[in-house]
């Protein structure tokens, strides 16, 4: 074990090699040596230096094997042994000194004893005590008193493990308890609570089921197998929660018979936990303030509550209501646990209740209808209030009173009109019931032509009103009653194409009989069917049996019950129908359907109008116009009236055949909507527009009637286009005056007619277009053609005559006179005389837009993202405060306003996006500066221009703060695995970015510890220097970084945090574990070792090249140098072969390595093998 050396040796013969002497016997003793800087010589066996081992060896028979182990030796010497033996002589004979070995003593790989006898008791609340055995330091049976273990690892965990994965529960599940006990002497007894105080992950709770186990470690942290698991409950709860000491009273924000007490949430326990419950009693005596106080009901009461405790700490606050108002009460509360432990007394609170002196709330929910209710009636409803005008409101405090009033003008009641005269009050208001649910009423005897208005009010037991409920507006109930079913519908082919014609009696509109002449129904429905009788509701309804007739013309209404009604409907002819007539009054009340199963074809025409022969053409009186007339046909023949007439012409002198008629593409139709078409026979005149003037026509007409049958075509007849020489009559009326904006004058004059002789008032006599022109001096004649056009966009298009025009003339120069005259043309080209010429200035703008007063808001306004300031200011007019500006100016600059205000101007930067145009004067108006940097403070001002431009004064100067980075990166998802070389782990991610998952970070921020990393210790884990953590990149790139340096072997557990430029840190990843790679890589093979015999006599030199510690990189640990006599070193023979005795460091990968081994046999043939091993030992 650790320490220790076995020497192993064959025991020798008493007389040694004298042939004479007795064989086979035993000597008397051994005496063992040792040095530990070279091999003993019998020069140096008594030397100083050189240190016996004292032992009780009893020597063997010779020839059998003794061993002997050295112990307490230290781990990091090399020693030299030698032995001598003596025989039972007196003096003894000593022999010659043994051969000399050496060895390091055995390292500490002996793990502590594993604990077996684990037992757990139940402890005080929340607490359990463990007892065990302490354990032999290298697991020694029966435990050395002094071979005490290093420390213990105590862990619990409330999940049981399973057989088999007892380890895995131990890394995984359960949870480390701290400050365990130092190990005592082994075989002695260990004693340990385990409370809140030393179980800071997972704190136990009171009787609750836990699993404990031990694990022990010595010196060189070899760590002992786990122990037995032992299950054991938690004391049990009996500590009451601390008692509340600030209870206090207010009345704010209470009603009446309320008041409000506030106190902070107490701690349970020694474990900072919140309580379950509170219990809240009032007494009208005095404090309560002992237990026969707290249990007397004479004394005091509860107060019912479901509060929720909040966590220790928290503001409590609870409104005690119900109680009389205006009364003084003592309140006390206790709180209670999870296990029923209640608290000591509060504090005692003394508070009166609030007085009734909120009015009930205002009713919004009034409403009126007239469901099912009979003539001069109306129903109101409502939703009850509370009497304090609580929200929700509360079912047990209704109003005691309503008082409703009404108007019959129609006019909305408020609090203005309601003692008026006109508003008069209602009868019998109903009592209140339960708030929050509805309530109606019905009010009868009310007119019932008339709009009526009705508000209510609501009254409390204190006699507090609440304000004016809303008005609604109502018509009380009028007639119910539908008209008379019609009884005599007939239906019959009508005389024109596609015709029905139906007859019955008109109904009395509430079915009185006999029908009362003045009491019409007000509408009907006809509905007609292709399938058969409409005599059922069913088939009325179904729209896939009957069809409502749309056509109905717009004064087709009821006549006076009793008159014959008769209608014409325009159905398909050919078809038969069936057909029903509903009637409806103004309510509107509806008829039951009418009776019979009247029935019909529809006619059908098959006779064309009569051709026309008689057609004429006139040259018009308009330009391109010509004048036709021809006698009317008949719809059949030359009876009834035509519906349509077509009208072609073509260019030229040759006639219209019927050929021409829908063949030839010069024959075109004039597209007219001619109406008031005549019957047959008279004569008519209509006029063709929109000819070319002057050319000739050929003109042709045919009639159509509704069916349409078309009539053959009529006589050609030919004129020729009228020409316009006409010019438009002349403005005398121009008036100018100065504009309201910079360079602009205001025209207006009557429209002229389009022929200065044919005034006539019609919206077709107007003009085709003007010519507007100015100058600086009078306009005439001679000046005319050289005077400027005003701008396109300020002439108006002519409106009919004697209709009054105007128009804005822009872009003049402010302050100048100018003169102005009008032309007017026609569409034929004539053109007016000049009208009257007028003057005036155009429009001096020299008032500039008024200063704003700018305010600026930075990183304060939570809305505004990074680098951004909120601009707002009122917008100014056009002139001061009047009109509307142009634009607006904005800089800004890091530089402060100093007296010369436009030299800052000057050097300022402007803002070039996102600027708004002004608004009318008055308006609020902001904007929002990005681009800016964060956390800089700006400077700004504003200026504004009009139109001419005028530029107003600075605004004042305001300043703000860009608004900084708040946004965190996001969290980080953090892997870990074991590294590729021993003391590496490899940590991956994916990055966050600047903001949230946008952009990238600034750096990152890794801690590692041997226990999971929580928020709660993560400034007590340890930082991964910053130059070993890899910079962030865009969001949503995978990163990894390697972490060396630790314990080959040993678990650390690893977080990680993103960082912006802002200093704004995400919240802490995941904690992972991962394993640090342990050594498994040996050194390289020596591969050049070469012997050479040495300068003296037994000395041997040997040379090689170093290897490294893993392969051939790093540096090696040490080496192991054997030889043997006459024969190779190989595997097979390594541990029989002699150890050289040697110290050497190895040198680092690749470097000569020489040692010189002294102390060996002159001429004797020695072969060497060398191990190299790193510093774990791999060989």
């Amino acid at each position: 074990i650790e320490g220790q050396i076995k020497l192993k040796w064959t025991a020798p013969d008493e007389d040694g090699a004298d042939p004479e002497a007795v064989k086979g016997r035993k000597v008397s003793r051994y005496i063992i040596k040792y040095r530990t800087d070279t091999c003993l010589t019998e020069g140096s066996w008594d030397a100083p230096d050189t240190v016996e081992v004292p032992n009780d060896i009893l020597p063997k028979t010779p020839g059998e094997g003794e061993e002997f182990i050295v112990s307490g030796l230290d781990q990091t010497l090399t020693y030299y042994f030698a032995i001598k033996s003596e025989d039972e002589m007196t003096p003894p004979n000593v022999s010659e000194i043994s051969d000399c070995v050496w060895s390091k003593p055995q390292t500490d790989v002996t793990p502590p004893s594993k604990i077996i006898d684990l037992e757990v008791y139940t402890g005080t609340e929340a607490e359990v005590v463990l007892f065990w055995t302490a354990p032999d330091e290298d697991g020694v049976s029966p435990p050395r008193p002094g071979k005490r273990a290093t420390s213990y690892i105590i862990k619990y965990s409330p999940t049981a493990p399973q057989t088999g994965e007892e380890e895995y529960w131990w890394e995984n599940l359960a949870f480390e308890a701290s400050n365990p006990p130092s190990p005592k002497s082994p075989g002695s007894t260990e004693q340990f609570p385990v409370n809140y105080l030393n179980t800071p992950q997972l704190p136990l709770e009171p009787d609750k089921l836990y699993y404990f186990a031990i694990k022990s470690k010595d010196e060189n942290d070899n760590i002992s197998l786990l122990s037995n698991i032992f299950s054991q409950k938690s004391g049990k709860d009996i500590t009451p929660p601390n008692p509340i000491g600030d209870l206090r009273t207010i009345k704010e924000g209470t009603l009446e018979g309320q008041v409000k007490l506030l106190w902070t949430a107490p701690f349970d326990r020694k474990i900072p936990e919140g309580v379950q419950r509170y219990i809240i009693r009032a007494s009208e005596i005095d404090c309560i303030d002992t237990e026969p106080k707290w249990n007397d009901p004479n004394y005091c009461f509860e107060i019912p509550n479901t509060l929720s405790p909040k966590s220790p700490g928290g503001n409590e606050e609870f409104i005690a209501e119900n109680l009389i108002p205006g009364q003084t009460y003592h309140f006390t509360i206790r709180s209670v646990d999870e296990v029923e432990n209640l608290s000591g007394f509060s504090n005692c609170a003394e508070g009166s209740t609030q007085t009734d002196i909120s009015p009930p709330a205002r009713i919004d929910s009034l409403r009126a209808d007239t469901i099912d209710l009979v003539e001069g009636q109306i129903r109101l409803r409502w939703i009850e209030p509370d009497e304090d005008g609580v929200l929700p409101p509360r079912p047990d405090k209704p109003v005691v009173e309503y008082i409703m009033r009404y108007r019959e003008d129609g006019i909305p009641i408020t609090q203005a009109n309601w003692d008026e005269p006109e508003t008069k009050d209602v009868e019998n208001e109903p009592q209140p019931q339960i708030p929050g649910q509805g309530i109606w009423m019905v009010i009868s005897g009310l007119p019932t032509d008339k709009d009526l208005t009705f508000a209510l009010k609501s009254k409390d037991d204190a006699g507090n009103i609440s304000s004016i409920s809303n008005s609604v507006t109502g018509r009380a109930q009028s007639d119910v009653t539908p008209p008379g079913v019609i009884r005599d519908l007939v239906a019959e082919s009508g005389e024109d194409h596609g015709q029905i014609t139906l007859t019955w009696a008109a109904p009395d509109e509430d079915g009185v009989s006999p029908p009362r002449p003045d009491k019409p129904a007000k509408e009907y429905f006809i509905k007609y069917s292709t399938v058969g009788c409409i005599d059922t509701e069913s088939k009325w309804n179904d729209p896939n049996y009957s069809t409502l007739y749309d056509k109905l013309p717009p004064e087709f209404k009821p006549k006076a019950p009793g008159t014959r009604e008769i209608l014409a409907l325009d159905l398909v002819a050919g078809q038969k129908y069936w057909f029903a007539i509903k009637s409806q009054d103004e309510v509107p009340n509806v008829s039951g359907l009418s009776e019979g199963c009247p029935q019909a074809i529809a006619t059908v025409d098959d006779i064309p109008p009569d051709a026309i022969t008689n057609l004429q053409a006139e040259t018009g009186k308009d330009h391109g116009q010509v004048d036709l007339s021809w006698t009317a046909p008949g719809d059949d023949g030359m009876t009834g009236k035509v519906r349509k007439y077509i009208v072609k012409y073509r260019k030229g002198n040759r006639e219209i055949s019927e050929e021409d008629w829908g063949n030839d593409p010069n024959v075109i139709t004039f597209q007219q909507n001619w109406e008031n078409l005549l019957p047959a026979g008279q004569t008519e005149n209509r006029t063709v527009t929109g000819l070319e003037a002057g050319q000739l026509y050929c003109f042709a007409i045919k009639a159509l009637d509704e069916r349409p049958n078309i009539s053959d075509i009529s006589n050609s007849a030919f004129a020729t286009a009228q020409i316009d020489v006409t010019r438009p009559s002349k403005i005398e009326d121009l008036g100018a005056t100065t504009g309201v904006n910079h360079g602009e004058v205001i025209l207006n004059w009557t429209a002229p007619a389009d022929d200065y002789d044919k005034l006539v008032i019609n919206p077709e006599n107007k003009v085709t277009r003007y010519i507007i022109r100015y100058n600086t001096t009078l306009i005439n004649g001679a000046n005319w053609e050289s005077s400027f056009n005003v701008r396109e966009e300020d002439i108006p298009l002519p409106l009919p005559y004697t209709t009054p025009q105007s128009t804005v003339i822009k872009g003049l120069e402010g302050g100048i006179g100018y003169y102005f005259a009008i032309k007017s043309l026609d569409e034929a080209g004539n053109v007016s005389e000049l009208s009257n010429v007028v003057g005036a200035e155009a429009c001096l703008d020299d008032i500039p837009p008024a200063a704003v007063t700018l305010t600026a808001v930075g990183k304060e306004d939570l809305d505004l993202t990074e680098g951004e300031v909120r601009l707002n200011w009122i917008a100014p007019g056009d002139d001061g405060v009047e009109g509307r500006a142009k634009r607006y100016i904005i800089k800004y600059s890091l530089e402060e306003p100093a007296v010369d205000k436009e030299a800052w101007w000057g050097r300022a930067t402007e803002v070039k996006e996102d600027v708004p145009m002004p608004q009318d004067a008055r308006t609020p108006q902001e904007m929002i500066v990005k681009g800016l940097v964060n956390n800089q403070k700006y400077h700004f001002c504003l200026r504004t221009e009009d139109e001419r431009p005028n530029i107003s004064d600075f605004s004042n100067f305001p300043n703000a703060i860009a608004q900084i980075d708040q946004v965190a990166p996001a969290g980080i998802g953090l892997n870990a695995k074991s590294g590729e070389k021993e003391g590496e782990i490899i940590l991956w991610w994916i990055a966050p970015g600047d903001n949230g998952n946008q952009g990238t970070a600034e750096r990152y921020l890794v801690h590692y510890s041997l226990s999971p990393i929580l928020p709660g210790n993560w400034d007590d884990a340890t930082p991964v220097k910053e130059e070993k953590i890899p910079p962030p990149e865009i969001a949503g790139t995978e990163q990894s970084m390697v972490v060396g340096g630790f314990t080959p072997g040993t678990i650390y557990y690893f977080a990680i945090k993103a960082k912006d430029e802002a200093g704004n840190i995400s919240p802490i990843s995941n904690s992972p574990a991962a394993r640090a790679q342990v050594d498994t890589i040996p050194p390289g093979k020596i591969e050049d070792l070469i012997v050479k015999s040495g300068e003296k006599e037994g000395e041997i030199v040997l040379t090689w090249t170093a290897p490294g510690d893993d392969g051939y990189t790093g540096r090696a640990s040490y080496y192991l140098i054997r030889y043997q006599e006459d024969k190779c070193v190989t595997l097979e023979n390594w541990h029989t072969s002699t150890p050289v005795p040697q110290n050497l460091i190895p040198l680092p990968a690749g470097e000569k390595e020489t040692l010189t081994i002294p102390g060996l046999k002159g001429g004797q043939v020695y072969c060497f093998g060398i191990k190299v091993f790193d510093d774990v030992d791999n060989p």
